[in-house]
């Protein structure tokens, strides 16, 4: 008996299933990663970071902003209060922050202080901060909760850093501190 495995990524799958629903209809053009609603295919289905009808724009809250790196390392702190879960439709509060820099630039960020809400255990499911600085912006950024992370520089594979400050945490105060710069040079980037 011959046995056939094939492997089929979920997020792949996914999104052929609902590309074939938008295939002839004149549909969005997504960025990001970002793929047609099959409900309506004039919009798009968008990463976590990403938001607006084509996945181009900073997701609607009320924080977060665009910032721009510099050679210079400039700080970025983000404090979350008490959340109420119901207030949000997956249970947390985010703030989702772009940080760009010049074109053919990375970005670096430097992970300062992690103080989270709540406890504190793998997966930074309570509070956290993620981190979107990989190649594939389709899939979770980078999560980070623990203190012995402090002190890391990641950098990015092009000049569009997402940063989401989350917290479901009903019983304290989150506060984390990063700091970021642009870079000229990547040894494994390749610039856009």
């Amino acid at each position: 008996m011959q046995v056939l495995h094939i492997r089929i990524r979920i997020p792949s799958l996914i999104i052929v299933c609902f590309q074939e629903k938008c295939k002839n209809v004149r549909s969005a053009n997504c960025t990001h990663g970002g793929f047609p609603h099959p409900r309506e295919c004039s919009k798009c289905i968008c990463p976590s970071g990403y938001g607006g009808p084509l996945c181009n724009q900073r997701p609607p809250d009320n924080c977060g902003k665009e910032l721009s790196a510099s050679t210079e390392w400039k700080p970025l702190t983000d404090m979350m209060m008490y959340v109420n879960a119901e207030d949000f439709i997956d249970g947390y509060d985010k703030c989702n922050y772009w940080i760009k820099s010049a074109n053919n630039t990375f970005i670096a960020v430097k992970i300062k202080s992690l103080r989270p809400a709540g406890p504190v255990r793998n997966g930074c499911v309570e509070a956290g901060v993620e981190i979107k600085a990989q190649k594939n912006q389709v899939l979770t950024g980078y999560r980070f909760c623990f203190q012995e992370h402090e002190g890391l520089i990641l950098t990015s594979y092009t000049n569009l850093v997402p940063v989401i400050f989350y917290s479901r945490s009903t019983t304290g105060i989150s506060m984390i501190t990063l700091e970021y710069r642009q870079v000229v040079f990547c040894s494994f980037c390749t610039p856009n």
